[in-house]
């Protein structure tokens, strides 16, 4: 349903010195439930070892659950309240994971996001993941690698947007899978992903002046929510500037009923050269002329948005 996934090789290659180096922790964006698919797909085909993907237990019903544990994917309880084992058991399995040196891969965010911002970051699973690096050798390390997935468009943006006018959420089942399957027969663009510089917990570990177990419980949290926010960050600034979204911005920022096609085109350039001067990531696609625009504009035409 995509037309390609475009990564660059220096992405690939963050991603296979993290796995020379040891175990390689990925921290995607979360916008879709292709997120995990997209990541493992691409790094099967690039002949790289398949991450264990945390997810959460909404997905785990027969058989999609049974497909996704073959194809990496634990799942994880939403709420560890008045839980005693679960979390014991989950934080065992992590440290078991980051020791062996499996590729682990998780949602920082929790939830996708319906909007497309970035949700605030949830720290259990990265305590975890500190928890365990503070153990193992000292010659091997753990790379935290910020990932950011940009969609041309999202398959599940009708769903979306019956959520955010206040739809409850339907909940994953067999039969949404099968419903699923009307998307095969549309294309939804591109997809961008792009791994941020990684975060070394070597290098974090020896900036403390204590061992990360012998910290108090302040301290321990304050380093906890940094490094969230430095993931967060990474994410972020790894976001592309997308025609689809930029063509958007052109038609939404016009006060009156209509504008024309050259207006729209030269307002969506402006958008596009301001967004870089600000320092964003933009598609090159952006710099092959007003064509693109109009691309986006008959895909927009195509799902009745216009």
């Amino acid at each position: 349903i995509y037309s390609g996934v475009d990564i660059r090789e220096e992405d690939m290659e963050r991603l296979r010195e993290a796995m020379r180096l040891g175990t390689p922790v990925l921290v995607p964006s979360h916008r879709s439930h292709l997120d995990y698919l997209l990541i493992s797909s691409h790094l099967f085909e690039m002949g790289l070892v398949l991450p264990h993907v945390v997810a959460g237990e909404n997905l785990s019903f027969w058989p999609v659950g049974t497909l996704f544990r073959r194809c990496g994917a634990f799942f994880i309880k939403r709420s560890f309240r008045d839980e005693k084992i679960f979390p014991v058991v989950f934080a065992r399995y992590v440290k078991q994971l980051i020791r062996d040196e499996f590729p682990l891969e998780f949602f920082i965010e929790g939830g996708r996001s319906r909007t497309g911002k970035l949700l605030p970051p949830k720290l259990g699973v990265l305590g975890m993941v500190l928890d365990a690096a503070s153990e193992i050798r000292p010659d091997r390390d753990v790379s935290i690698l910020p990932i950011s997935i940009s969609y041309e468009q999202i398959a599940e943006e009708k769903a979306y947007a019956r959520e955010l006018a206040g739809v409850g959420k339907e909940k994953e089942s067999v039969r949404g899978v099968f419903r699923a399957r009307r998307h095969l027969n549309k294309r939804f663009g591109k997809v961008y992903i792009r791994v941020g510089e990684p975060i070394r917990l070597n290098a974090v570990f020896k900036q403390l002046d204590s061992r990360w177990k012998d910290l108090s419980p302040r301290h321990s949290q304050e380093l906890l929510h940094s490094i969230g926010e430095r993931i967060m960050y990474g994410i972020g600034r790894n976001m592309l500037i997308l025609p689809t979204g930029i063509t958007a911005m052109a038609l939404l920022s016009s006060s009156s009923g209509g504008i024309r096609l050259q207006h729209a085109q030269a307002r969506a350039k402006r958008f596009d050269t301001l967004l870089r001067k600000q320092g964003a990531m933009s598609a090159d696609s952006l710099t092959h002329g007003g064509w693109v625009v109009m691309e986006a504009l008959n895909r927009f035409l195509r799902e009745k948005w216009i």
